[in-house]
């Protein structure tokens, strides 16, 4: 694959998973008029988004396919990992967004952002230590 359809594959499966991260945050804040609405909407959002990256990743990115359960579970636990390193990047700006302009709009844009830059980390480890092949046990 070359260097500028790695880039622009992964950045539209980016933008895919962001959509789907930042419309349900979008649903849950939509729906509650709290304080905590935002927490739980960052979370919401998070869970929503990283099965479908993984997924898109693993089959398009990479390329990669795994045998056994096993592998599959290691994988994905090692993915989830490195998720939350580039998770508080992502969370840290969304959350800083609304201190400087309390609104929903606000906390979107920043969780834009901070998904991006999130997204660009995120690829370089996964590319290092998430899908690597491992020699067999």
């Amino acid at each position: 694959m070359t260097h500028v359809r790695l880039v622009l594959l992964y950045s539209t499966f980016a933008a895919i998973a962001t959509g789907v991260n930042l419309l349900c945050q979008y649903a849950v804040l939509s729906s509650w008029d709290d304080r905590r609405a935002v927490l739980l909407a960052l979370v919401v959002g998070t869970i929503a988004g990283m099965p479908v990256k993984y997924v898109l990743d693993k089959r398009y990115i990479f390329r990669f396919s795994t045998e056994r359960l096993s592998d599959e579970t290691r994988m994905f636990a090692t993915y989830v990992v490195f998720a939350g390193v580039t998770t508080v990047i992502f969370w840290g700006c969304e959350l800083l967004a609304g201190l400087i302009h309390p609104s929903n709009a606000a906390h979107l844009i920043g969780g834009a952002i901070g998904l991006a830059i999130g997204y660009t980390m995120k690829y370089r480890m996964d590319r290092a230590w998430v899908f690597v092949e491992r020699s067999p046990r």
